[in-house]
């Protein structure tokens, strides 16, 4: 999918949108700048993040680096490995598919003029071919002969004050292949043409200037145009209004922005769609039920402000949501529980809450509204009739007095701000009302299962995936699933859409793929990969989760053993490899602990160099890997600091990465340390696979 968006998450690298690279601007000559493509998917041609020599030594140590080494990307041109695979979108009839572009090699002759004027009307940027590097020109070359095209040939290339820009365009030349006799900087000869196949003085497929202005020359020309597909105007909802231009065209990789047509007291984040190869993603409703930052509660939506204000501003602020928006309505016990449930979730029960409510002599309505009141939750101490308090807010919560969650009657026009809700009508639409208004909503679960339930992405879930969260009625069912190899550990068996069920293998099995926690999907389908476990697995790699670049780096002179759960060796066998992320070069001990009581005898250790900058794989020779046994314990040395990626997790409350850590001057003395009397909480990205 990245691939077929051609690096869309990059135009803040690449602005103009021009081509599928990111570029940053080089500045050379003391006056010009030039655009430096930075080719990560090698459409243009492989190389390799590693300096050659570093991938010779890598390949001459080890025979199989580049088929197993996870760290063999960086070598991506030393190992062989083949280029993106190309993409598949159609050409124009008669031109052929090269890279980003497609190109068409005439077997006719014409002017410049015509040819650029023929380009030009072949398609999106449609221009002479700009030959940007050496297997452009070998591409050239190729068609060449393979077209028997003899001739001399047009392509793009103009002089402009000095310096080769691509035909009609602002961009520098920055790759050339002159003849050695060619004049390259008159600018009565400021246009390019390339050699014709034979020649007799070694100059075919080379490049010659030529006179821009003529209108009796003519040769063949070679023409390209983006290969990249278009989109015409987004399909905006009924609900919607697009954000800026309605443009007739898009490029693939365009997004454009709709928001909601409603007012809303939060301003809804815009909802977005992608130009793809496709077509545009389908955006059903802009609204959706409720907007961004609410939740659906029945045929209203509510949304509950952390933000403290006075019983006036509240109730001003509620005002503006349109659809009927007022200080939230508690209809009934269902409305009371909900209310307090959510402030909790939101650590908003150590407040006070603003409701609606407003004493009218002697008659409560709610708020803005002539509706009597008929359900009432009075703390037994409220004043109830008083005039004086004629507003209503609910108690904090937990407190002594009994008065948790209940209802009191407060003065209208205080100065005391609380936190408060809001409530409007739900939208519904034959849009909206039946079906998710985004069509991501079952990748987002499938990502993150608890998507529907987990408070950061709540009301996300609620505003535009209703259907796949079970908000509609009839939502589908998923059944947990019967296994010899692992045990449902969540109460329900049965759960719908948008509920998470979560796994974890039988004793005596071991993880070996799939997801432990799973959503249930649209087709009452657990959505994910089945839990795989194995109560005899010939290998298990452990804590690959662990390798990434992290916010800290372990300290120097430090020994530290992982001696926590998920951690310890888990099957009898041989450590075969170790794997781990460094930030900068340096020296690391990987070390093997057996534990009786307090005391930690070494079992083993290996050294290594690591390199910064990406996950390596270190295999252990056979002569050196030691033996270890189920609840073994791993861990390392390093001398210097800032080598090993690592996230200190001392501010976690519940510290679930406990490392035992102890300081050794030498590795001499690190390899004699029996005991560990420190604590510290860290995630180090170190990892290790070991085998039967």
């Amino acid at each position: 999918e990245a691939m077929a968006g051609y690096l869309e998450e990059n135009y803040c690298r690449n602005p103009g949108g021009n081509g599928i690279e990111p570029w940053c601007y080089v500045y050379t000559n003391g006056t010009n700048c030039q655009k430096r493509y930075c080719d990560v998917c090698h459409f243009q041609q492989v190389s390799d993040k590693l300096p050659a020599l570093v991938c010779a030594k890598e390949i001459s140590a080890n025979p199989n680096f580049c088929t197993t080494s996870v760290q063999k990307y960086a070598c991506f041109k030393s190992c062989g490995l083949s280029q993106a695979p190309p993409v598949t979108t159609a050409c124009p009839a008669n031109f052929i598919p090269y890279k980003e572009r497609c190109v068409f090699m005439s077997t006719t002759s014409a002017t410049l003029k015509q040819a650029k004027d023929f380009c030009s009307s072949q398609g999106t940027n449609g221009n002479l071919f700009q030959v940007r590097n050496e297997d452009d020109q070998e591409f050239l070359a190729r068609i060449k002969q393979e077209t028997g095209v003899d001739s001399y040939t047009f392509i793009s290339g103009q002089l402009k004050n000095g310096d080769w820009y691509f035909t009609d365009t602002n961009i520098l030349m920055s790759y050339f292949n002159w003849t050695g006799s060619t004049s390259t900087n008159d600018i009565k000869s400021g246009c390019i043409i390339l050699y014709k196949i034979t020649s007799t003085t070694g100059r075919s497929f080379g490049w010659i200037s030529t006179d821009c202005t003529s209108t009796s020359s003519t040769n063949s020309y070679v023409c390209q145009v983006d290969r990249m597909p278009t989109c015409g105007s987004p399909p905006i909802p009924s609900d919607g209004i697009l954000v800026g231009a309605n443009n007739s065209v898009y490029k693939l990789g365009d997004r454009v922005y709709v928001r909601c047509k409603y007012s809303t007291v939060v301003p809804d984040a815009p909802s977005v769609m992608l130009c793809k190869k496709t077509g545009w993603t389908t955006l059903n409703s802009a609204c959706g039920v409720c907007p961004v930052g609410w939740m659906l509660r029945g045929n209203r939506c509510i949304f509950i402000s952390k933000t403290a204000l006075t019983w006036s501003d509240a109730t001003t602020f509620c005002r503006f949501g349109g659809r009927n928006s007022s200080l939230i309505r508690m209809l009934n016990d269902d409305d009371q529980f909900y209310l307090r449930a959510w402030r909790q979730k939101y650590a908003l029960d150590g407040d006070h809450t603003w409701i609606s409510g407003q004493l009218i002599s002697g008659i409560w309505f709610y708020s803005d509204s002539i509706i009597p009141m008929t359900y009432f939750n009075w703390t037994s101490s409220a004043a109830k009739n008083n005039p004086k308090y004629n507003c209503l807010y609910l108690y904090r919560e937990p407190t002594t007095s009994g008065r948790n969650g209940g209802w009191v009657s407060s003065v209208c026009n205080s100065i005391t701000a609380y936190p408060f809700a809001c409530q409007i009508d739900a939208y519904f639409t034959s849009d909206n009302s039946l079906s998710d208004a985004s069509t991501s909503c079952q990748d987002a679960l499938s990502d993150n299962p608890n998507f529907c339930t987990d408070t950061r992405s709540l009301s996300t879930a609620a505003a535009f995936c209703y259907q796949s969260c079970g908000f509609t009625p009839g939502t589908a069912i998923c059944t947990a699933p019967l296994s010899t190899t692992y045990t449902l550990t969540t109460p329900l068996p049965i759960i719908s859409a948008g509920g998470t069920m979560t796994f974890a293998c039988n004793s005596g099995y071991f993880y070996t793929g799939g997801d432990r926690n799973r959503a249930c999907g649209l087709t009452g389908n657990l959505l994910g990969t089945e839990l795989s476990c194995n109560n005899n697995p010939p290998s298990m790699t452990v804590g690959y989760y662990l390798l990434k670049s992290r916010l800290s780096t372990t300290p120097s002179k430090t020994v530290f053993c992982l001696d926590f759960d998920g951690y310890r060796v888990p099957i009898n066998g041989k450590i075969v490899t170790w794997f781990t992320y460094c930030e900068k070069a340096g020296d690391i001990t990987f070390l093997i602990y057996r534990k009786s009581g307090s005391t930690y005898s070494l079992q083993g250790s290996y050294n290594i160099t690591c390199q910064p900058g990406l996950i390596w794989s270190y295999d252990v020779p056979s002569a050196s890997q030691t033996k270890v046994q189920v609840d073994d314990i791993v861990g390392a040395y390093t001398a210097v600091s800032g080598i090993i990626s690592m996230t200190d997790c001392s501010g976690r409350p519940d510290k679930f990465l406990m490392a035992s850590t102890a300081t050794a001057a030498t590795i001499t003395e690190a390899l004699g340390i029996t005991s560990f009397t420190k604590q510290t909480c860290m995630a180090p990205a170190i990892s290790y696979k070991v085998q039967k």
